[in-house]
């Protein structure tokens, strides 16, 4: 799988990574606390969504090409759940996960998937 074009916004954290595109070969480089890690955490959340987890207050739209040369989007987003400075006693295992506002997938510009709240 080859990633084209990666959008990404945690609204939990207030952080947000812009439309990027990503050519054959792409090497992240900047000086120390630009984001080259916080690029590969939006990746590794990608990769924990696509395992089942949900995720508080994500938001993505992902463009990849599959080794077979099919092309997909892949977007959604999840619900921003509030936290409080009193919720760190809490239970997790009793909270509920953030409900998906809505995801789309499409291969090759023909929609497959479209999921929302309801």
């Amino acid at each position: 799988m080859k990633i084209n074009t990666f959008e990404f916004e945690d609204k939990s954290r207030d952080w947000k990574l812009a439309k990027t595109s990503f050519e054959r070969l792409t090497l992240l480089v900047g000086a120390s606390g630009v984001g080259k890690t916080q690029i590969l955490r939006a990746i590794q959340a990608l990769k924990e969504i696509a395992e089942g987890k949900s995720l508080n207050g994500i938001v993505w739209k992902v463009n990849f090409t599959t080794t077979i040369g099919n092309d997909f989007i892949w977007e959604g987003e999840f619900e921003q759940k509030k936290t409080s400075i009193f919720d760190l006693d809490r239970d997790e295992s009793t909270e509920k996960d953030p409900k998906i506002i809505f995801e789309r997938i499409f291969k090759n510009g023909e929609l497959q998937v479209d999921r929302n709240e309801g």
